[in-house]
């Protein structure tokens, strides 16, 4: 599926946020409160998804990459995709990966993945802050 089309990926709905930190991603799940690390390749392959970059042409450049195989990048992708972090966009774009991109995949040397952590869940589920009702502001709860 993600080679056969030209769409983009795009956060799977607004509980979902991220953060780059020196070159690491923290991916949140406010609904969850469980949050992933990405780092090296799949912090690479998150920006340029999150960038609009065409998932078929990130793929693509797979087909020459002397360590990592293509299946490795479309379970990372499918992985995102199963954890409800990101989802195909409803839009088509054409979008390629720019030669310098190319260059940073193909100078990978580990398969990406996501680390997922669910220590601090029952605080960012507790946060009040990001559950509150919008005009009235912290301490009036959103309706349920």
């Amino acid at each position: 599926m993600i080679r056969q089309s030209k769409f983009v990926f795009v956060v799977a709905n607004q509980d979902i946020v991220f953060e780059e930190f020196d070159g690491e991603y923290v991916i949140l799940n406010l609904a969850s409160g469980e949050y992933h690390a990405v780092d090296g390749s799949a912090a690479l392959i998150w920006k340029l998804l999150m960038d609009g970059v065409c998932p078929k042409s990130i793929l693509d450049t797979f087909e020459a990459h002397p360590n990592l195989r293509v299946n490795q990048i479309e379970a990372f992708v499918a992985n995102l995709v199963s954890k409800g972090l990101i989802k195909a966009s409803d839009g088509l774009d054409d979008k390629v990966l720019p030669n310098d991109g190319k260059a940073e995949l193909l100078a990978l040397t580990t398969a990406p993945k996501t680390d997922m952590f669910d220590d601090l869940a029952d605080l960012i589920l507790a946060d009040p802050i990001h559950d509150v009702e919008e005009e009235a502001g912290w301490p009036v709860r959103k309706p349920e």
